[in-house]
């Protein structure tokens, strides 16, 4: 874990993510961070979204403390994993994109998925249940990342 004011030099902070939890199967993967607006505090709020090394799901970490200007400490809240490999993907799942609200009002995120399906669709009005929307993107190969 690390931060940069200019991207230019660096200061190395601790581990911010460990697999703790028995839905981190295989350690942390990829993932991405989004700002979510807290609808009860009225704060934007950074959500990490990550997969897994076993290719099982995708989790959700908020920061422990939001005022924190170095975000150090991360936490798992006990409603994950938020989305689960649908069950007709075998061939990977992984790599959650940052995701991004619509003009509908509705929240969009792309996951890596096998079995040359290339990129699954999910989409959640509150960013906690979301939804299969199905494939998005094929690119004629295995799996897009």
């Amino acid at each position: 874990h690390m931060r940069s004011a200019d991207l230019l030099h660096w200061e190395h902070l601790p581990v911010a993510l460990a697999p703790d939890q028995p839905y981190d199967c295989g350690g942390i993967f990829s993932g991405s961070a989004t700002i979510v607006r807290n609808t009860t505090t009225g704060e934007d709020v950074p959500i990490l979204q990550y997969s897994v090394a076993c290719g099982k799901a995708v989790i959700n970490a908020v920061p422990a403390d939001v005022t924190d200007p170095k975000l150090v400490e991360w936490v798992k809240p006990g409603y994950n994993p938020i989305i689960n490999v649908p069950k007709e993907i075998t061939g990977g799942f992984r790599d959650p994109t940052t995701a991004w609200k619509g003009s509908d009002g509705v929240w969009r995120l792309l996951v890596g998925c096998g079995n040359n399906v290339g990129t699954c669709q999910y989409k959640s009005k509150d960013f906690l249940a979301w939804t299969y929307v199905g494939q998005f993107h094929y690119h004629g190969t295995g799996m897009w990342e």
